[in-house]
C-alpha cells in the first residue's frame, strides 16, 4: 500500500504540473487531501508520508495562495516531528 500511495501522489505530482484544468487539479487536491488524513490518523509519524509539499504545489496553481502557505507550514512541521523522531532514535 505505502509503494502504491507513493506512485498515486506521484502521478498526481506530474499531472499537477501538466495542467491547467481548474477541475482536475480540484479533483487532484481532494484526493491528495484524503491521503493526507489517512497518513495524520497514524501514530507512527516517522513512517507516515507527508504530501503537504504537492497540496501547497496544486492549492498554488489554484490561485490559492493562503492554503498553499499553510499547506507548506504544514509540511515543515511534520518534517520536523519526523525529523525529531529520527533524532530520539538514534540517541537511544
Amino acid at each position: 500500500m505505502k509503494n502504491e500511495s507513493r506512485f498515486v501522489v506521484n502521478s498526481y505530482r506530474y499531472i499537477a504540473t501538466q495542467t491547467k484544468n481548474k477541475n482536475k487539479l480540484n479533483q487532484i487536491l481532494n484526493l491528495l487531501i484524503e491521503l493526507q488524513e489517512e497518513q495524520n490518523k497514524s501514530t507512527a509519524k516517522l513512517l507516515n508520508y507527508n504530501y503537504y509539499d504537492v497540496i501547497a504545489f496544486v492549492y498554488e496553481k489554484l490561485g490559492q495562495k493562503k492554503n498553499a502557505e499553510k499547506a507548506m507550514l504544514d509540511y515543515e512541521q511534520l518534517e520536523k516531528v519526523r525529523s525529531e523522531e529520527v533524532h530520539s532514535i538514534i540517541k537511544k
